[in-house]
Formats: C-alpha cells, sequence, structure tokens
C-alpha cells in the first residue's frame, strides 16, 4: 500500500467525540479614593458539542489565561481553542475593559457595568454554547459593585445595604459525565465602603468573591472559566479586582475506540466506557488512533 494510500485509510477514520470548552474569565477592576465597590468580571463563554474528529491527525489544545486584574482596569479573558476542530470559547470580559466582538453567543460574559439582564443560552441535541450579559441593576440601588454575569445566568445588582451583588451561576449541564461539574461562575461585585465587611461570593461554578470594604477582589477559580471579584470600595487603601480563573478543555469518547495519543493533558477522573480527557494548561495535543 502506498504511502497515500495509507493517509487516506486512516484519515477515514472517524471518531465521535464529545468537547467541552470554556474560555478564561474576566479580570476585574479594584477601588482608589472612592466610596463605591467595583463591579465583578465576566466568565468564559462556555461550549459543549459533539463532533467527529479524524484518526492520525494532530489536534492543538489551547487553554486561554483568565483576565489580569487591577486597579483602574479589568483586562478580557483570552480564549480556548481547538483550531483543529472549529471550536473556540472567547475569554470573559473584565471591569472597564473594551470587549469588540459583542455578539453575546460568540463572546465570553461581560461585566456587570453593561447592564443587560438577559441570556442566551442554546442548546440542541448535541450542543450547547452558553453566555451572559451584565448585571441586573442599571444603576444598582447600593454603593457595591454588581455582579459579573455567568455562563448560567446574569450577575445581579447591589443591594441597599452597599453590599456587592453576586455573580450570576455557572453551567452545571452534566454533559461531559460529570453530574456535579458546573463552570462559569461570574465574580461578584466589591461592597460599598459603608458595605459589610464580608465579601459577596461569586457566582457558583468559579466565580471569585468581590472584596469587603476596603479589600481587594478574590480571583476566579482555576480551569473554570470564573471571572474575578471587584474591589471593594475604599477612599482609604487602594483595592484591587481579582484576575480571572484560567479554561479548560474536556474530550471524552467509547473505549470501543483505541485509546489517543496526548499531550500537555491532566489526568481526568476515569469514567466505565469512556476515555476522558483534560486539560488544565496548554498548549497541549490529541492524536485520535
Amino acid at each position: 500500500m502506498s504511502v497515500l494510500s495509507q493517509f487516506f485509510s486512516q484519515a477515514s477514520k472517524l471518531i465521535p467525540i464529545e468537547v467541552l470548552v470554556i474560555g478564561g474569565g474576566g479580570g476585574a477592576r479594584g477601588a482608589s479614593s472612592t466610596a463605591p465597590g467595583n463591579d465583578g468580571a465576566g466568565a468564559g463563554l462556555f461550549v459543549y458539542d459533539n463532533v467527529f474528529a479524524i484518526a492520525g491527525i494532530p489536534y492543538t489544545i489551547n487553554i486561554g489565561s483568565g483576565g489580569a486584574g487591577g486597579l483602574a482596569f479589568g483586562s478580557n479573558g483570552n480564549p480556548t481553542n481547538i483550531p483543529g476542530l472549529g471550536i473556540n470559547a472567547f475569554g470573559g470580559q473584565g471591569t472597564g475593559s473594551q470587549n469588540t466582538t459583542e455578539s453575546v453567543i460568540y463572546t465570553g460574559s461581560t461585566a456587570g457595568n453593561k447592564s443587560a439582564t438577559f441570556s442566551d443560552t442554546v442548546i440542541v441535541p448535541d450542543k450547547i454554547i452558553s453566555s451572559n450579559v451584565g448585571g441586573l441593576g442599571a444603576p444598582s440601588t447600593g454603593n457595591g459593585g454588581e455582579g459579573g454575569g455567568g455562563s448560567f445566568s446574569a450577575g445581579n445588582a447591589s443591594p441597599p445595604s452597599d453590599a456587592g451583588g453576586s455573580g450570576g451561576d455557572g453551567l452545571k449541564c452534566n454533559c461531559i459525565g460529570y453530574p456535579t461539574l458546573i463552570l462559569g461562575g461570574g465574580g461578584s461585585g466589591g461592597n460599598g465602603n459603608a458595605g459589610p465587611i464580608t465579601p459577596t461570593q461569586g457566582g457558583a461554578g468559579g466565580g471569585g468573591a468581590g472584596g469587603a470594604r476596603q479589600v481587594s477582589g478574590s480571583n476566579g477559580t482555576a480551569n473554570t472559566g470564573g471571572g474575578g471579584g471587584g474591589g471593594g470600595g475604599s477612599p482609604v487603601v487602594p483595592t484591587n479586582g481579582g484576575s480571572g480563573g484560567s479554561g479548560v478543555v474536556y474530550i471524552r469518547y467509547p473505549t470501543a475506540y483505541s485509546a489517543a495519543t496526548v499531550t500537555g493533558n491532566t489526568p481526568a477522573t476515569p469514567q466505565s466506557g469512556y476515555y476522558v480527557y483534560q486539560w488544565n494548561s496548554g498548549p497541549g495535543s490529541i492524536t485520535f488512533n
């Protein structure tokens, strides 16, 4: 058999795989010489899909880092993608940063200061694409920051108590065989300077807690795409916003096929009847055999 015919014979072997991808969460902004707390950052875009991969071809896997938190602004999270499969999950928006791609479905969640209250979650038999925009209040009723959008629900406005608004919750879809896995929590807003001394917890799925008064916001949890928490209001000591959590990739397919050759992966919790591969950092690769 010629080299060319061997290539086409191998390339014609298609492997049905499930892919779960989430982009890096956005970074949040802090507070300097101001009484109000700042807004939490948005979670990265959540994408789940069923696709066919071609055996014998290496697929590169890139994991998006979370956006950096800061004092004056937060930065957008970075995309997580598998270019060879056409899968790209954008990062979440950082507080005070500009998101140049405004289409909701194809971008990560935006920060609380966008004030929109809707979510776009597309669920069809083989695909979920989920993203949320903004906090619920425009403006907030208190001096706390608004919560950033999560991959399942929008963030919340600050209540009159000057506590920060909670971040939107992440998505729990059991679509990769892990029923308790939640990804994409929005970061919570920081408390106002007259607010509670305890922070508002971030959205379920890795969202960072907002800062208590005069306290910096917490980072989103690594490998969840969670947004960073906004800094607490502080006319005395400047505070920083939390950084976003990095993204993650899961791939699984039935053990009726051969095991893949992988690089850069992290051991995943085993599942009966499936190969499961996980990447917490990149670049990595997978070649189906």
